[in-house]
């Protein structure tokens, strides 16, 4: 089934999308397959907020960063913080969105690179933060 979503993507079959991720999500579910679970959590959402439906988008990006974060995998807890940050300032949720602007920049200090990133997160947490 997985093989038939980008197809559908690529037509703008975005219902059947949003079906075909379902079903595969509640198999993830079935079969305990966390890892799996919040990664079609992630993609659904990206296919939410694609359409604009930005609350269906964030309700399910949130559930996939706390299965990420259960399981211990930082780094895309980290990435979908940065997303998450994204859209609540899109809504105007400045609090919300420099909560999870920093999760993403604690990640990025803690990953053990230097990452030329940091300055430009601290800049628009410094924005949020006012």
């Amino acid at each position: 089934m997985k093989s038939l979503i980008v197809p559908l993507q690529m037509l703008g079959e975005r219902q059947k999308v949003i079906l075909a991720y379902e079903d595969l999500l509640t198999i993830a579910r079935l079969t305990n397959a966390r890892k799996k679970e919040s990664s079609f959590l992630g993609k659904l959402a990206s296919v939410y907020e694609g359409l604009g439906d930005i609350h269906q988008a964030v309700s399910l990006y949130e559930q996939s960063a706390r299965i990420w974060r259960e399981l211990g995998e930082r780094q895309y807890e980290a990435l979908i913080s940065e997303t998450l940050a994204r859209l609540h300032e899109r809504q105007g949720d400045t609090t919300r969105a420099a909560l999870y602007l920093r999760i993403w920049i604690d990640y990025l200090r803690s990953d053990g690179t230097d990452n030329e990133l940091i300055p430009d997160m601290n800049s628009e947490l410094n924005k949020l933060d006012r």
